[in-house]
Order: C-alpha cells, then sequence, then structure tokens
C-alpha cells in the first residue's frame, strides 16, 4: 500500500512504516511472551484451502477426486502432490508483480494513475497469490476499494461493485458451506446412499448415470435463469438510474453505456451448461458404481 504514495512522498511513507512497525513489535513483545511467533510460521504455512492457488484441488475434489486436507496452525492445508510447487509458483508471481509496480512507481510513471487504484491493485495481487486465504481479507478489500472510489479519478469504479459482490457470496460460502468445501463429505454420502436407494429399486447404472446428470443441468439451469435475471436488473438500474456515472464534462453522456448483446448471452449460457453436465458427469459415474448389497 505504501506503493500508493506519490513518489515524492514515498520515502518518508517507507521510513515511517518502518519506524511504527519496529515500535509495535517491540511493544508486543514486550508485553506478552511469543506475542510474534506467527511470523516465524509463516515460512512453514502451506497451501491453505480458501487461497486462490487450491483451486484446481477444490475442483477436482468437486468431481470425485479424493481430496487430502490437515489442519495446520488453526487452518485446513492441501497435502496434496503439487501443493507446495503451486504455493511457491504463485507467491513468486504476487511478488514478481508487486516488484514491477514498485519499478514503475521509482521510475514515475504511476503519477498520473489515482492513488487508491494503486493500494487496491497492489491488495488485490497480494491476496490472490497468497498461500493462505480467510474471510476477514474480503473485508479489507472492499474498505480499500471504497476509499478508492472516493477519488474522482478512479477507474475501478465497476471492479468496487463485483469486489463488493464477491465479499457478499464469502459470507455465504464461510461458514454455513465450508464442511461442503473442505471434504464434500455430506453431499458425496447423500448422492451414494441415493444411489444405493436407486440400485434397491431395480436402476441401472445407466438410469442413475441420467439422473444425476438431470439434477445437475437443474441446478446449473436455476442458476442460469437467476444469473440472467439479476443482469436484466442491473441493466434496468443502469439505464433509467445512471447507477455507476462518468466523471467529467467530456462526455456526451453521463453514465457508462450499456447494451444487451445475444450472443453473450447465448456463450454464457452454453458455457454455464457444459460446466454444469462436466461437473455432474463425474460423480454421477462414481454414484453410479457404488456396489450394492441386501441385508438381512
Amino acid at each position: 500500500i505504501l506503493l500508493a504514495l506519490p513518489r515524492r512522498n514515498l520515502w518518508r511513507g517507507i521510513l515511517a512504516a518502518v519506524a511504527v512497525t519496529a515500535l509495535g513489535t517491540l511493544l508486543i513483545s514486550a508485553w506478552a511472551d511469543g506475542g510474534v511467533s506467527f511470523l516465524g510460521e509463516q515460512g512453514e504455512r502451506g497451501l491453505q484451502i480458501e487461497s486462490v492457488g487450491a483451486a484446481p484441488f477444490v475442483i477436482a475434489g468437486a468431481l470425485g477426486v479424493p481430496q487430502q486436507v490437515v489442519l495446520r496452525y488453526g487452518a485446513f492445508e492441501i497435502v496434496m502432490p503439487g501443493a507446495i510447487t503451486i504455493g511457491l509458483a504463485i507467491t513468486a508471481i504476487g511478488l514478481a508483480i508487486i516488484g514491477l509496480i514498485a519499478l514503475q512507481r521509482l521510475r514515475g510513471r504511476l503519477e498520473s494513475v489515482a492513488p487508491g487504484d494503486i493500494a487496491l491493485a497492489l491488495v488485490l495481487v497480494s491476496v490472490s497469490t497468497s498461500r493462505v486465504f480467510s474471510p476477514q481479507y474480503s473485508v479489507w478489500i472492499v474498505g480499500v476499494a471504497a476509499a478508492a472510489s472516493v477519488d474522482p479519478r478512479s477507474r475501478l469504479r465497476r471492479v468496487t461493485i463485483i469486489l463488493v459482490a464477491m465479499s457478499a457470496l464469502t459470507a455465504v460460502l464461510f461458514p454455513w458451506l465450508y464442511g461442503s468445501l473442505l471434504e464434500r463429505s455430506f453431499s458425496r454420502l447423500m448422492a451414494e446412499e441415493a444411489a444405493r436407494l436407486l440400485q434397491a429399486m431395480g436402476a441401472g447404472e445407466g438410469l442413475i448415470r441420467k439422473i444425476f446428470i438431470s439434477e445437475g443441468l437443474l441446478l446449473a439451469t436455476i442458476g442460469l435463469v437467476g444469473g440472467i435475471l439479476v443482469a436484466l436488473l442491473l441493466y434496468y438500474l443502469q439505464i433509467n438510474y445512471k447507477l455507476v456515472p462518468l466523471q467529467g464534462q467530456s462526455f456526451l453522456i453521463d453514465y457508462y453505456p450499456v447494451k444487451l448483446v445475444f450472443r453473450d448471452f447465448v456463450l454464457v449460457s452454453s458455457t454455464v451448461l457444459l460446466i454444469g453436465f462436466l461437473a455432474s458427469w463425474f460423480p454421477a459415474a462414481r454414484a453410479a458404481k457404488q456396489p450394492f448389497e441386501l441385508r438381512n
């Protein structure tokens, strides 16, 4: 965030931050034994399941691949092959991007960019390339985004709207759907029990697979229709109430123009249904092959 300062104030801000950090560390160390021990533990942290880097493993778990998760340092971490490599890779990418922004700031090429936009970009890079993640991070992101949007020069107001929606979705995911994110144990158990019940009723693998795929496509369709309705609502509000205005006096209109494109609706709908089909196929095939035994 210090890189958001203008170049003329950058070194002064860095010195002030170093002084405050050093003083705070000394006070915490004197007040509580081991109060800063968590800093040394950060290097031993693995790839937390909520992080962006863990997304491939979470998606694989949704498709039926068993996940290996352990509780470490108060968080659930992925302990599957490749997790350490991905964690190191995203950390390196984040440091490289931040280094590039710092270089551009030192060269004076960011003086015309709103400081809040730079701060928000840095926070987003830091969070998205971190090996750990926590729900409160979204609160920090939205706070920085809100501060950035106050500046008339900001170009990230639409990004702020997306971040607010992301924060709301995160509040739903944590904690109500957290168990499903970790192991998908409940949904997997229900699917297996449903498959056994259908087998007991005489259904074959083909019929069970069709039932599960149909249910998955139905859920995807419900989500698709809901998304389209939300898009139409936002379109109506933008056209009639100008939710996102344009800054400056050199434009013919005073709000961001929006347009409904039929081709985009077709493309998005096809993509959603394809993902829904693929996400349903693998669990359906696995559930259909569950062994069935009659008990006396």
